[in-house]
This record gives structure tokens, sequence and C-alpha cells, in this order.
């Protein structure tokens, strides 16, 4: 798909995902924006939201009124009030944010349409305007308003899914779409990492952050806590957002993003399409990747959370397939009982042969197992050191040991098997 194309598409996918978001904002929509009615800027703290919330709200509570126009002032308490309950809570607070961005984002579009409509379907001819292609039943109604609202607006829904698919936009109206993406990515970096976040919460000052980071800065500034961005007094309450990190991830993916605000996003991405990418090998069969998902299910090498029993299923997967370092993997499980019931006979089987097919890992095991009488094996001094000389000789064939490992049978055999 052509890069202005793609980029459309994904606008378009921002735009939808920012009204969903904007659910609370519209039901308190207005024809001033909340803030307005508060008299405040979009940037005011949430003191400074408060403090105007009280002096209007002393003006206009019904108690406080005793005129003819006291139930103008009852609405404009409810208006005052409902602002308030919005922009108190952080989580309303960045939605009605986000609401705010769409609509913007929605007159620009809608805009558009209108203006390519006129150009499109009307032509000045004697000081009026009328259809060249007119899309209704007959030509009196060339100039009637209804025929031509009802025309635009089944046009503009036309073009709307037109665009989705295949129209690209002019260069110009492109740009903007680029830059007012970038200024929706930006107003949601943290603060403290100056990247897009990749586990975002909202702190009580009603900023985003990294979750790592703030809770990180809490922790050192626990005593006298007060808000990287603002310097105001908080509280060291955290709110997770999922919406926001959905609106990233669609930011991310539309290539607009500058580097510079979303490496870490980036590289975890990287990461989840390599996993991806070896969750379908293995399903075709393919024994490496299979391991490599079970390296990642065992030690929770990121996106992957630790998980035992995935990380013993693949491993099985590969030994059932006669792979002597999965044969190691899936003793490992059975001694320790690690997403499998522990059963030493079991661990011994497969170590037993992942040892006949020549490999180090096995036969490391199998030394330090015995030398040590861990997870169920007898403990046999003479049989382990075995094991472990044939480590330290290079006698076996398949070199699938760490070096931390081997390090250590080294040093028991340098030791005379001392224990």
């Amino acid at each position: 798909m052509p890069s202005k194309q793609r980029t459309t598409l994904i606008f378009t996918e921002v735009l939808c995902l920012f009204l969903s978001l904007g659910d609370v904002a519209r039901a308190f929509s207005t024809q001033r924006t909340l803030y307005e009615i508060l008299g405040a800027p979009p940037t005011a703290t949430r003191q400074e939201l408060h403090n105007n919330y009280r002096i209007l709200a002393k003006k206009t509570h019904p108690d406080a009124i005793k005129t003819a126009k006291t139930n103008v002032k009852k609405d404009e308490f409810a208006e005052i009030s409902q602002a308030w309950s919005v922009l108190s809570d952080p989580q309303d607070r960045m939605k009605y944010d986000l609401s705010l961005r769409a609509s913007e984002f929605n007159v620009l579009f809608e805009r558009e349409l209108v203006d390519k409509f006129e150009q499109e379907n009307f032509s000045a001819k004697n000081g009026k305007a009328f259809f060249i292609d007119p899309p209704i039943p007959h030509n009196q109604a060339r100039n009637d308003p209804f025929y031509r609202d009802a025309s635009r607006d089944r046009f503009m829904r036309d073009e709307f899914q037109n665009n989705r698919q295949e129209s690209p936009r002019s260069p110009s109206t492109q740009e903007h779409f680029k830059e007012s993406i970038l200024n929706v990515a930006e107003e949601l970096v943290c603060a403290i990492t100056k990247q897009l976040p990749l586990d975002p919460v909202i702190a009580d000052d009603g900023c985003l952050y990294e979750r790592d980071a703030i809770e990180e800065y809490i922790e050192d500034n626990i005593r006298n806590l007060r808000s990287p961005v603002t310097d105001e007094p908080m509280r060291d309450h955290l709110l997770p957002s999922n919406q926001a990190k959905n609106t990233i991830r669609v930011l991310i993916d539309s290539g607009a993003v500058p580097e510079s605000i979303c490496g870490a996003w980036r590289k975890k991405l990287e990461v989840e399409n390599f996993v991806d990418s070896q969750i379908e090998r293995a399903e075709d069969g393919d024994v490496e990747a299979m391991k490599t998902l079970a390296d990642y299910y065992y030690f929770g090498k990121k996106p992957v959370e630790i998980d035992y029993a995935e990380a013993y299923k693949w491993c099985k997967r590969a030994a059932d397939l006669g792979d002597a370092t999965a044969l190691a993997g899936v003793a490992t499980h059975y001694a320790k009982g690690m997403g499998v019931e522990q059963n030493a006979l079991l661990a011994i089987a497969a170590i037993t042969e992942g040892i006949s097919l020549g490999s180090s890992a096995a036969t490391c095991n199998a030394g330090l197992w015995f030398y040590y009488g861990r997870h169920g094996f007898p403990k046999d001094t003479r049989k382990g050191l075995y094991f472990l000389r044939k480590i330290v000789e290079g006698s076996c064939t398949i070199d699938d040991l760490s070096e931390k490992y081997r390090e250590i049978a080294l040093e028991i055999v340098r030791g005379g098997g001392v224990n």
C-alpha cells in the first residue's frame, strides 16, 4: 500500500479510537469546552481547576441566589459541577482531552470533504449554485437546500469510506494529519523517560507516565512528593491506562512518530513480531523455534511472561522430535516440577536419552544432580564426577551448555570432588 494511503488509513483508525475514548466528554458536551466552563486553560493543574470550580460554585449555587433568575443559575451550577466531575478525575480528563483533539481532527476532515463536494458538484452561474450532476429525482429540486444538504451528507459518507480504502489526500492535508498525529504522540510522552510509555499509568497530577519510572520517582521522593510536571504536591496513587496504551500502539503503527520518543516501543514491537514468527514456525514443526519459545517462557524474556507450563509444552514437543538439547530441558522440568508434575524417573529417562545423543547440557545436569543429590536424584559423588569430567574433557558432541555451568563443572573437577 502506498505510504500516503497507509497514513490516511492509520489516521482514520486513530480518529475512530479517539472518538471512542471521548464518550465521557461527549456526555457533557456544550457549546463551550469544559475548560471554558471553569474558566481555565487546558494546561491548568488540578489545583487551579479546583480553585476556579469553588469560586464559580459559590457564585452560582442555588442556595446563595435569591433573584428571579434562580433557574438560570441552577443550570449554570449544574454545568459547572459536571465540568468539575470530569476534569477532577485523571482518567476521565485524559479521555476528554483526547476527545477534544479528535474533534479538531473531525472538523478538519469534514471541512475538506465539504470543499471537495462543492468543487465537484456545484458551479457558479448567474450568481447561483447548481448541481453539475445532481443526485436528486427532478431538476426543480436542484437549488432546494434540503436536497443539497442531503446530497452533501451522502457524498461525505461515501467519500469517507473511499478515503479509508484508496483515495490519497492532498500533500498539504497529508502533512497536517501527520503533524496532528505527532502532536497527540508528544502529549502522551512520559515527562521522566521522554519516551512514549510501554506501561502507561496516570498519576495523581493527571499526567501520563511510564509505570517503572514514576514508581521509582515516588519511592525516591516519598517524603516530599511533588509532580515532576507541575511541581505541585501529589499523592502516590497510580491508575493504569489501557486506553492510552492502545492509542500509543496505533500511533506507532502510523509511522509518523519519530524514533526519539518511541525507541522503546519499536524494540518491543520488534520482539513481539519475532515471538509471533517463532510461534508460527513452531506450529509448522520447526524444532529451533520450539526451543526458542521454551527459552523465552522459561526465563520470562520480554515481552513474554514466565510460564513454565508453556515452556515445558514447547520443550516437550521438540524433545519428542529427538532434539538432544530439548531432552535436557524436559529433564529439568521433570526434575524440578516446573510446568509439570515432578517425576525423578521421567527426568532420569529424558536426561539419559539426551546424554546418549551427545548433549553437554544433559551431561552437566546429570553430573550436578548426582554430585549434590538434588531434585530426587540419589547423591553419588563418583557418578557426578564421571559426567562432569566429560564436560571438562569436551567429549560431548553437542555444545549446548552455557559458560556459567561449564565453569562450575571445571571448578568441581579441579577441586577433586570435595563438596
